[in-house]
């Protein structure tokens, strides 16, 4: 496993709760508005050739990590 690929599981582990999105370009723009801030951004979730998605990790004003999920 690639040292980054590692570094991105541990992350999403680290994850309690996501949330499905239409845009996760403009949703991390919202957040980091009301004063989060984008810890991953969009990255595509792939396993051999199957692609399932995006996600993204931000955390809110308060320090909470959550997780972005969009299909595009």
């Amino acid at each position: 496993m690639r040292e980054e690929t590692a570094a991105s599981a541990r992350q999403i582990e680290d994850i309690k709760e996501g949330l499905k999105v239409a845009d996760i370009p403009a949703t991390l723009a919202q957040v980091e508005k009301a004063g989060g801030r984008t810890l991953k951004t969009r990255t595509p979730v792939i396993e051999g050739s199957q692609e399932y998605g995006f996600f993204a990790l931000f955390a809110d004003p308060n320090g909470n990590r959550l997780g972005l999920w969009s299909r595009t």
